[in-house]
């Protein structure tokens, strides 16, 4: 939270572990919901990786994160470019 306060990013990523099951879990859940109000406060874009799942990817969007990156959405590539599901940007309103 100090590096947050002294630096003031234009963005930051909530990594993996965090993103993990966040959709049955609750801690999880708050924390990225309290995180998400804290950044919007600041003017600070938030990035969640590694989304594997629609309902992760659901939860974020649902929390107000708008950028998104992981699996779901496209397997990494070497000298290719990625395949992309279009299905996994299929986000159902609530």
């Amino acid at each position: 939270m100090k590096l947050l306060s002294d630096f003031q990013p234009d963005i930051i990523k909530i990594d993996m572990d965090l993103i993990r099951n966040v959709d049955t879990n609750r801690a999880r859940q708050a924390i990225v919901r309290n995180l998400v109000r804290l950044c919007e406060d600041m003017g600070i874009q938030v990035v969640a990786e590694g989304i594997e799942t629609p309902a992760e990817r659901d939860f974020l969007f649902d929390a107000g994160i708008r950028l998104m990156q992981g699996y779901l959405f496209a397997k990494p590539a070497f000298r290719a470019a990625a395949t992309v599901d279009a299905a996994a940007f299929d986000v159902r309103p609530r």
